[in-house]
This record gives structure tokens, sequence and C-alpha cells, in this order.
């Protein structure tokens, strides 16, 4: 019962995971993007 559960969210914690460090990613190419503008 247990690792049926654990293979149940484990799908599902991994894609959030990986849309926040997508969004985090992005967030950073743009914060670069303006600094080299500025400049």
């Amino acid at each position: 019962m247990g690792p049926k559960q654990r293979d149940r969210q484990s799908p599902q914690q991994a894609l959030e995971s990986s849309w926040g460090f997508g969004f985090l990613d992005l967030f950073h190419e743009l914060l670069l993007v303006q600094q080299t503008f500025q400049q």
C-alpha cells in the first residue's frame, strides 16, 4: 500500500517542482536580459 501511494504522489510532485524551477529560470533569464539592456 505504501509504495503505491508514493508512486501516485511522486509524478505530481515532480511536475510541480519542474514547473517551479521553470518559472525561476524564466524569471532569472528576464532579469539578466533587463540588466544587459540597461547597461
